[in-house]
């Protein structure tokens, strides 16, 4: 994707973290579902995402008379970057639950 690719991944990423953290951060606020679901939903629709965003990045990356390889590694780097997103979500979801049980269990 050559340099002026390398702005549009981070802009893409920054983008995709921001609905998504902001998405998952409001249901969690309206008490509709927790931390764990969230980051398990986030998780396993990463690969869908980061394939429809390699489609367009492979066809920048070839109309700019590259071979599309850059392209698709960043989609790949953006796949896993949401993923280890949609983990750290699971593991603090986690760890509010385990807080949660231990403060009712001293309340009893």
């Amino acid at each position: 994707m050559g340099n002026s690719g390398d702005s549009l991944f981070y802009i893409t990423i920054f983008i995709l973290l921001f609905i998504i953290n902001s998405s998952a951060i409001k249901q969690y606020r309206k008490k509709n579902s927790n931390l764990m679901l969230l980051g398990l939903l986030i998780s396993i629709l990463a690969p869908a995402i980061a394939f429809l965003i390699g489609i367009i990045f492979v066809k920048l990356d070839k109309g700019t008379r590259g071979d599309g390889v850059g392209g698709a590694l960043a989609s790949v780097a953006l796949g896993w970057v949401i993923v280890l997103n949609g983990i750290i979500y699971i593991v603090i979801g986690f760890t509010l639950k385990i807080k949660s049980a231990i403060n009712n269990r001293k309340t009893l």
